[in-house]
């Protein structure tokens, strides 16, 4: 029985870790060029480990490894992109976790300036001791066109988030994508990119609250319609913003909204410390306040970011170690609709590079 508990939590992980390795070998397999290799432990400290209420603290350490390869060729250029993180937390295990994030990106050339990429993503998050994790993974393919200093690109997407332990977040996003890039000089880069999704949920019921006691039930659909605008300046330092907007319009009274984000972002070097600094600020406003406000709309809030304040610096030592560091603050919506929590985060580590 411990075995078959310990494989049901645990073979997600494996799982991703499997396609990683065999990517990666296939990678490495063809060329040795263009690859780079990190492994990062860091010491950390939350304010808010569960991201509720109930602000509890806790002194942890963390595990991370990455590995980026680019293999081009005339016809073709492929990017691989891993990191993976190992979180323990002294005091509250319940909370320890991995995760794996993989991107892969194919470009092939058509012909002229007409090109097709194709991207893979994948991300799992799998708590150690609870049975109790998720994964979601995304498919986009389309056509990019290219011509002095503007690309276009055009395509649909596919992305299916399955959490086995709770059915009620299982959904699959279908839909279009439109990216255009201008450089309107050789540093500095303008872009707009807008998507629009059709979102199904497998195990998500809704009896409309006008007849309470009705068995006339049905699964929730949502439209997600977002547009972002932004900027990139690369002089000695980079610095950029981007503005967003988002609609979502859903069959669930309690699902609809709207929100609109601003961000702003800059990388600079300072007495040689690499430093970069991100600040997020959105407002989301709900079609309707329900009266009930604990409604069940976020999986992970962790990773719905809504306000931030992010200060990262990195000490080069030597060629192969630096030291870093972190300091952030957020404001993030927590798994209940309309309601928000509050966290600082901090950390200092040595990375080596390869």
């Amino acid at each position: 029985m411990r075995l078959h508990h310990f494989n049901h939590r645990f073979f997600p992980v494996c799982r991703i870790s499997g396609i990683l390795l065999f990517c990666t070998g296939l990678l490495f397999a063809r060329t040795k060029s263009g690859s780079s290799f990190y492994i990062k432990n860091e010491i950390i400290t939350e304010s808010n480990i569960f991201e509720d209420s109930s602000n509890t603290q806790s002194i942890g350490n963390q595990l991370w490894f990455g590995l980026s390869h680019n293999y081009r060729s005339k016809q073709q250029n492929l990017r691989l992109n891993l990191v993976s993180n190992l979180s323990n937390y002294t005091k509250h295990s319940a909370e320890s976790k991995a995760v794996n994030m993989l991107t892969i990106q194919h470009d092939y050339n058509l012909f002229n300036a007409f090109s097709l990429r194709s991207t893979i993503d994948i991300f799992n998050k799998q708590w150690y001791q609870a049975s109790n994790g998720y994964t979601s993974s995304r498919i986009n393919s389309g056509i990019n066109y290219s011509i002095k200093k503007t690309s276009t690109l055009i395509g649909g997407e596919y992305q299916y988030n399955r959490f086995p332990s709770f059915d009620y977040f299982t959904s699959d996003y279908r839909g279009l994508f439109f990216h255009l890039n201008h450089r309107y000089s050789d540093r500095d880069l303008f872009s707009i990119k807008t998507t629009w999704h059709s979102i199904r949920y497998s195990d998500r019921l809704i009896t409309f609250s006008g007849n309470p006691d009705s068995t006339d039930s049905q699964y929730q659909k949502d439209e997600l319609f977002t547009l972002q605008i932004g900027t990139e300046i690369h002089r000695k330092n980079i610095y950029g913003g981007c503005l967003r907007y988002m609609i979502n319009t859903s069959n669930n009274p309690n699902a609809s909204y709207h929100a609109a984000s601003f961000r702003l972002f800059s990388s600079q070097k300072i007495l040689g410390i690499y430093t970069q600094i991100i600040i997020e600020l959105q407002l989301k406003e709900y079609s309707e306040n329900p009266d009930r406000l604990q409604i069940f709309t976020n999986p992970d809030p962790e990773q719905n970011i809504q306000n931030q304040l992010l200060l990262g610096w990195d000490k080069p030592l030597n060629s192969h170690f630096s030291l870093q560091g972190k300091l952030a603050y957020f404001k993030n919506e927590t798994i209940y609709s309309n309601l928000f929590y509050n966290k600082w985060f901090a950390s200092i580590g040595i990375q080596y590079n390869i």
